[in-house]
């Protein structure tokens, strides 16, 4: 069978998507669609508003055969990473392709900038050490050798959410030499990060996300905004079972961890970088702005509300998503021995599937060399740090509405049409 890969986080799922399924078909020529997914925490560093078995069935309902979940080691990761952990899985997978969005449309143009960001010449890096050795941050300067080599045309492309991260699953597949081919659509209706509903129907996951967990919208008021917008499975869930999680909630959490981590370190700067740097992407000038807001939050002169902390450790040089992906891991204990752990033991674990994708797996288990997952039970070594992840989650949920997610030492996949 033919299977074409789709890196994804439905968070939540939307026309925009449906569109992306369709079209991804076609382009393709594929016999089935495999949904790599981030699960519970998605890469803009924050929890999925949905979990990660509601997402799984809605996506099954929306047009996808087989759902396989993305590690959050890899999910809370910069676009490199999750490209690389996602393309990665893809290949595992044994995929014939990769459609994914992007705000360019033109596969020619993003893949041009991807060789130039592989190869790396010694003009490209003089101008990034120029550029950074004059304060820009290592995205700027990157952007700024690509404008000048490739022109602006190209260099203005580095400045979207979605062409970066299809720029990264090209560079991916260059720099391990997958065979996968690979094909970008343009992206319909909103942009990316644009906070407002489109009348269109194609509205962005982050406009949703605010209707969802906007406290003014009764439970009526955001199924009768969004339901132009979404696929009926969602809203299905809505009115199913309702249970949205945001970064606010875990904002008790964060004080704890950081409280803690303060001290262990003994409310020393030094001592609190040793423990920071621990984790991926952490360098110094992260670890003193986080020890600083925390101190301050200790100190009585701000509040442990989770957005506004972030918030005031961004700054020119540090994004605010960098900054959320690194508390989060932080509080989830994803640090650089659960990334060295994931590339030393790779594993699929499935979320869900249909006949086409039972059928698939069949034949996969023929080829493979990794883990195939379904029982969680028989891994519960291999999946320690993701349950460790879930059971935060869970208690999250079970916390604000009182309310038990399936655990995940007995949890199976998500099955449609057993028949």
């Amino acid at each position: 069978m033919k299977a074409v890969g789709l890196i994804t986080e439905y968070n939540p799922m939307h026309n925009g998507h449906l569109y992306h399924i369709s079209e991804a078909k076609k382009i393709s020529g594929a016999d089935l669609t495999i949904a790599v997914m981030s699960g519970n925490y998605v890469q803009r560093g924050e929890p999925s508003i949905i979990d990660k078995y509601s997402k799984t069935k809605i996506a099954m309902e929306s047009g996808i055969d087989l759902v396989i979940e993305l590690p959050a080691v890899y999910s809370l990761l910069s676009a490199e990473g999750f490209a690389k952990g996602a393309v990665g899985i893809c290949n595992h997978l044994y995929v014939d392709s990769i459609v994914f969005g992007s705000e360019s449309g033109d596969i020619n143009q993003l893949d041009c900038i991807a060789s130039l960001l592989v190869n790396e010449s010694e003009e490209f890096k003089e101008i990034v050490r120029k550029y950074s050795s004059q304060g820009e941050s290592y995205a700027s300067s990157r952007q700024l050798a690509v404008k000048s080599i490739l022109g602006e045309q190209y260099s203005s492309l580095l400045s979207d959410s979605n062409n970066i991260l299809g720029i990264e699953y090209l560079k991916a597949v260059k720099t391990l030499k997958y065979d996968i081919k690979t094909y970008t659509i343009k992206r319909e209706g909103s942009e990316y990060n644009d906070e407002n509903i489109n009348k269109c129907n194609y509205s962005s996951a982050t406009s949703i996300r605010n209707i969802i967990l906007n406290p003014q919208y009764t439970h009526e008021n955001i199924v009768n905004t969004i339901k132009n917008n979404v696929p009926n499975s969602l809203l299905n869930y809505i009115n199913e079972s309702f249970k949205p999680v945001a970064l606010s909630d875990y904002s008790d959490i964060l004080s704890y961890r950081l409280t803690m981590l303060l001290k262990e370190s003994e409310y020393n700067k030094d001592s609190f970088f040793e423990i920071l740097s621990k984790y991926p992407d952490v360098n110094r000038d992260i670890s003193n702005a986080v020890f600083n807001q925390s101190y301050s939050v200790i100190s009585g002169k701000n509040v442990w509300d989770y957005e506004a902390f972030a918030a005031n450790i961004r700054s020119k040089n540090i994004a605010l998503s960098r900054v959320k992906r690194i508390l989060m891991r932080l509080i989830l204990g994803l640090d650089n021995n659960a990334l060295e752990f994931y590339k030393d033991v790779p594993y699929i674990r499935i979320l869900g599937f249909n006949n086409k994708g039972r059928q698939y797996l069949s034949e996969l288990k023929k080829k493979t060399d990794i883990p195939l997952i379904i029982k969680t039970a028989d891994y519960k070594k291999l999946l320690n740090y993701e349950f460790n992840c879930c059971n935060i989650y869970n208690n999250i949920v079970y916390s604000k509405y009182k309310t038990i997610l399936s655990n995940e030492y007995n949890s199976g996949p998500v099955i449609i049409d057993k028949t």
